[in-house]
């Protein structure tokens, strides 16, 4: 099968540009929270995006940083 030469998704390019994918305990330590909030919430996905690389959870911290943004309540 030939494969096809089709533009990356934003998302996926920015994994294969290099950027800094942190994992669990690193975001949580990064962002205030418990690493088991952060599970809690990948198995009910409620959560920040991530990615399954294989067993392992990673996380782009740009996109957890906006999601903990749009998630904010005005007081």
């Amino acid at each position: 099968m030939e494969r096809m030469n089709r533009p990356l998704p934003v998302e996926l390019a920015r994994v294969t540009t290099g950027a800094t994918l942190m994992n669990t305990k690193d975001i949580a330590k990064r962002f205030g929270l418990k690493h088991r909030t952060l599970e809690d919430w990948r198995q009910r996905r409620v959560g920040p995006p991530y990615l399954k690389l294989g067993g392992a959870v990673r996380y782009d911290p740009v996109q957890v940083a906006a999601w903990l943004k749009q998630n904010e309540v005005a007081a």
